[in-house]
């Protein structure tokens, strides 16, 4: 997994999503669409650190 460091995004934040492929879409997880949703309602970033699980995995 590649992580970009949030210090190079400034004000930034990466919200991790703990689970296998390359992008959330092929990850689906609850937690990250809910932060989504908020930071769009409210543009307060999730803390720094914050990971999601995702909602299931492909190899139980």
């Amino acid at each position: 997994m590649i992580r970009l460091p949030a210090a190079d995004l400034g004000d930034g934040r990466v919200l991790v999503v703990d689970g296998y492929g390359h992008t959330s879409p092929d990850v689906p997880s609850a937690c990250a669409s809910a932060a989504v949703v908020r930071y769009l309602a409210d543009p307060d970033a999730p803390p720094a650190g914050t990971t999601c699980a995702p909602d299931a995995v492909p190899f139980p």
